[in-house]
């Protein structure tokens, strides 16, 4: 573990508010340099075709300017931005996402709800004192709500629920204004998400249950100032909120001055949200915690950093779920990288993530055997493409289906077109380089490619033979001929050439 503090920013582009956090990384400790947070209020943004509408994307953007002008000079490796429920939902997503990158000057992606959960237990982890027991961790987002039971630093389930405090006061509360009848259905509702798993939650159990992010703060500071708790959120207290906003009618939110605007217009939302989880939960207590969504992205970027990446783990357990054969896995990904070495400069890839593809994707293009020899390839795609993959971005888990499924047969143009158009080339050039170790692999056997030279240019790559080489083996040279035959579509030129 490197002793040299590196600075490291995150974001997390959330239904309700972007943040921004800034702090000096070493290991697992981090120091916070600078926070900026905006109320952007994605959730309030979504039109009849579940579009994001243009001004709540403008004003998306508008921050991201100014996000943009606070990364200035910082080195890519060190920046992570991701969105989360919104952008989720979102049918444009793709089209907020391609010009936010634009703006910020950085890649934003979006994660998935499982991916949320783990980065928020991750960051709430480190902030608890390690106890062995089983605890159950709340976060309630502007559009989503993640629950997780983990014990220490390991997560054990993780769920992520469509109900947030901006979403639930979009719905039932549009303009403030709280009646019996609306917070009897915005409980409901809640209790709607969460039955589904209360059975198996509540069979894996829990010691004890905490709470983190701004809703779940700002709850348990209102119900101190009212003197019916010290610190921590009883459901009796809760309760005695919920009667009291349904009288008044409305939040007070002035009076509260610690609590911002954004998040008092939220409020009965939150606490709507966080009373039905409780309930439907059993849950008597929730102690508040420090630590959520930031935190754990932090930690995240910290281990990429050190070399010790959750993807490389999940990738290798799902593998060894499907019973993957772990010596044609590493014959593959040696092929793999080593046309990588010989010509990514040419081609113009960059190494690092490019490298990492082709590693997953050798350790995952057979596990659809497990299903059927007959199309596997597009059974393997399926898998990757709806299995929850511990640290794994939307677009990365796509990057990653559409190697795995364009491994064999047709040349997967069609997926790729779809793609943004900054991914585009890098996972058209992954799936030739991808292609060809299978394809020299086919007789799972090791293959000396150390005898093949190779010339590359940008959409173009010469392999170069020794003399008699493809006469010697001229199963491998008729599947290169059918290679050249299957990538054209995609205007790239595979050449066979004898020395």
């Amino acid at each position: 573990m490197s002793n040299t503090p590196v600075t490291c920013a995150v974001a997390d582009l959330g239904s309700n508010t972007f943040h921004l956090m800034i702090a000096e990384v070493e290991g697992t400790k981090f120091t916070v340099i600078d926070k900026i947070r905006y109320p952007v209020k994605l959730a309030e943004g979504f039109d009849n075709q579940k579009k994001l509408t243009s001004e709540a994307m403008q004003r998306g953007f508008d921050i991201l300017e100014m996000y943009g002008q606070r990364l200035q000079d910082f080195h890519p490796s060190f920046v992570k931005i991701v969105g989360t429920n919104a952008l989720r939902r979102a049918k444009n997503s793709q089209d907020f996402v391609s010009k936010a990158t634009d703006i910020v000057g950085y890649p934003v992606e979006v994660i998935s709800g499982y991916e949320e959960a783990r980065l928020i237990y991750l960051g709430v982890a480190r902030s608890i004192e390690s106890d062995g027991k089983n605890r159950l961790l709340i976060d309630i987002g502007g559009g989503s709500s993640e629950l997780v039971i983990g014990k220490d630093f390991d997560p054990v389930d993780m769920e992520s629920l469509d109900v947030g405090c901006l979403s639930t006061t979009v719905d039932f509360f549009p303009k403030g204004e709280i009646t019996k009848e609306s917070m009897h259905k915005a409980v409901i509702a809640t209790g709607l998400k969460i039955q589904p798993f209360v059975k198996a939650m509540k069979k894996i159990g829990w010691d004890h249950a905490i709470g983190s992010a701004g809703t779940i703060i700002a709850i348990a500071s209102v119900l101190e100032r009212k003197g019916w708790a010290s610190g921590e959120i009883s459901f009796t207290a809760l309760d005695k909120l919920r009667k009291e906003l349904v009288r008044e009618g409305r939040f007070k939110g002035e009076d509260y001055p610690d609590i911002s605007q954004d998040r008092a217009n939220a409020f009965a939302g939150g606490a709507a949200v966080l009373y039905g989880l409780m309930k439907n939960l059993d849950i008597d207590t929730i102690i508040p915690c420090d630590g959520g969504l930031r935190e754990g992205m932090l930690l995240d970027l910290s281990g990429k950093i050190e070399h010790e990446d959750i993807r490389d783990t999940a990738i290798l357990q799902f593998a060894r779920d499907y019973k993957y054969d772990e010596q044609q896995s590493e014959r593959v990904f040696n092929a793999a990288a080593y046309i990588f070495k010989m010509a990514y400069k040419g081609l113009g890839l960059k190494k690092g993530s490019s490298e990492g593809y082709l590693r997953w994707a050798s350790s995952v293009f057979e596990i659809g055997l497990a299903i059927s020899h007959s199309k596997h390839h597009k059974h393997s795609a399926y898998l990757v493409k709806h299995t929850d993959l511990p640290g794994f971005t939307r677009e990365e888990q796509q990057n990653l289906r559409i190697i795995v499924e364009g491994h064999r047969k047709s040349f997967p143009i069609k997926e790729i077109e779809i793609l943004p158009q900054s991914e585009r080339y890098l996972v058209t050039a992954l799936c030739v380089i991808f292609r060809l170790a299978v394809l020299f692999c086919r007789s799972r056997n090791d293959v000396p490619l150390k005898d093949l030279d190779f010339k590359s240019d940008k959409g173009r790559l010469d392999l170069i033979f020794p003399t008699g080489w493809l006469e010697q083996n001229p199963l491998t040279e008729a599947d290169l001929l059918m290679e050249q035959q299957a990538i054209k579509c995609s205007d790239w030129k595979l050449k066979l050439v004898t020395k």
